[in-house]
């Protein structure tokens, strides 16, 4: 007698794609609106590679982006921030009460295997601290290792974005 044991038929539609969790997060980056044309976007970087990228005004890429960063970079901007000390910074540069409304804000967030930590540069320094404007330029230059991520990867629009 024949076995009757039967196979379902294979699906060829691939599962859909899930981003990792946010646990797996290791570096983001968001920038804020100013009264011009600031451009306005949130890039993330999960342990694996994944690359998230959110445009939303005055951006080359508008909408949802998914890409895969090299490890290799990754971790170089990770012990980038190490080196700088990123886990013992203050919460918002410039420090004290200096405030200038019009400018805009950089919120990098970085987390290690032993600490997690989100820094909001105004991308200026409190002239009567010592030492905060050579702070300020390494936030400005990991924002930049950060930018360059998007330079060097592929892209894949993912979510809603520019119709031109």
């Amino acid at each position: 007698m024949p076995d009757s044991e039967t196979t379902a038929p294979s699906d060829p539609t691939p599962a859909p794609f899930q981003w990792p969790s946010q646990e797996e997060q290791v570096l983001s980056l968001q920038t804020t609106p100013c009264l011009g044309t600031c451009p306005v976007y949130q890039l993330e970087v999960y342990r694996d590679g994944t690359l998230r990228y959110q445009g939303s005004q005055f951006t080359e890429r508008i909408g949802t982006y998914r890409g895969k960063v090299d490890l290799p970079r990754l971790n170089a901007i990770l012990k980038q921030a190490e080196a700088m000390n990123f886990a013992q910074l203050a919460d918002v540069y410039p420090t004290g009460n200096i405030r200038i409304m019009d400018l805009p804000s950089s919120i990098l967030f970085v987390r290690s295997d032993t600490w997690q930590k989100q820094v909001v540069s105004r991308r200026y320094a409190n002239p009567e601290v010592e030492g905060e404007q050579a702070i300020v330029d390494q936030l400005k230059e990991l924002q930049a290792s950060m930018d360059a991520l998007l330079e060097n990867t592929p892209l894949h629009l993912v979510g809603e974005g520019r119709q031109d």
